[in-house]
């Protein structure tokens, strides 16, 4: 079985010791974006926007393709642009200027983007301009991008779109509602297979911080090493984590992935990145 890059997660909530609470987000600081051609997408942002008080005022929908991919013309036009006019119609954030010309957020309010299923996943690459391609380097020809990773910056203008931007958040326990990086916004999504999965995933989730989560912990762990180590040694942590959590764990080191009648009973958390579209008990 293909096992190429792909994390699968159908929740997770490891109740680790933590020594203070981040402060959490408030509902007005939650934007949700949907696509408006889709009333099924309209409808899912309308039950999440209601189960987790989101005033109404903070549904935007977008007239976007119904693609998983589209060109970054497309992603300006349809995505980007509507969004920043609407964070400043609404006075969301105000946008001053750095020495070097560049807008920039900032006395933001908003502090969280849902997207909701019906919203594209990703830009394609564009190929760099001949004149410039003997020039540029090799991880900088890589401008395809994620919208949710494009859409934290939306209100940067000019930043370079080519290879990495790094994230001053990263590593650090920092709340989204109190992050001293205005500039940046947490971009967050719902989706899955169906719509039906993406109601469930809310309802589920409101369950859990309820009753807290209950379950099993399976594991998809075949260790490849070479450029896959990072990642399995990623998973080898979550395993131990589970374990020590006292979650029920079961880890399956065979090159296979989770066989198609597993029977993966009372799965509260599932990790695997060796397949690159959904298989075993899954389907």
């Amino acid at each position: 079985m293909n096992r190429n890059l792909l994390f699968f997660l159908t929740s997770l909530s490891l109740c680790l010791p933590i020594f203070s609470k981040p402060t959490p987000l408030v509902p007005n600081q939650v934007v949700v974006v949907y696509n408006s051609t889709l009333p099924e997408s309209k409808a899912l942002a309308e039950f999440y926007a209601l189960n987790r008080l989101i005033p109404t005022s903070n549904l935007i929908g977008l007239e976007v393709p119904e693609k998983t991919t589209i060109d970054r013309l497309t992603y300006e036009k349809a995505i980007r642009q509507p969004l920043v006019k609407k964070f400043m119609e609404n006075q969301w954030w105000e946008l001053s200027k750095d020495q070097n010309g560049t807008s920039v957020p900032f006395k933001t309010k908003i502090r969280c983007i849902a997207l909701i299923k019906g919203i594209p996943l990703r830009i394609s690459r564009e190929a760099v301009p001949k004149d410039e391609e003997s020039s540029t380097r090799q991880f900088k020809k890589q401008n395809e991008a994620s919208i949710d990773s494009e859409l934290s910056l939306m209100g940067v203008s000019n930043h370079p779109i080519g290879g990495v931007i790094p994230n001053p958040c990263y590593n650090k326990e920092i709340s989204a509602a109190t992050n001293p990086a205005e500039f940046m916004v947490m971009v967050g999504r719902i989706d899955a297979n169906t719509y039906d999965h993406c109601n469930r995933m809310i309802l589920d989730a409101l369950d859990v911080e309820k009753e807290g989560l209950w379950g099993m912990t399976y594991l998809d762990l075949w260790t490849r090493g070479g450029s896959y180590k990072l990642g399995d040694d990623w998973i080898e942590n979550i395993t131990k984590a589970s374990i020590n959590s006292a979650t029920p764990t079961i880890v399956d080191r065979m090159k296979n992935t989770f066989v198609t009648n597993y029977p993966m009973r009372d799965a509260a958390v599932y990790f695997g990145w060796y397949t690159q579209h959904r298989n075993g008990p899954f389907l």
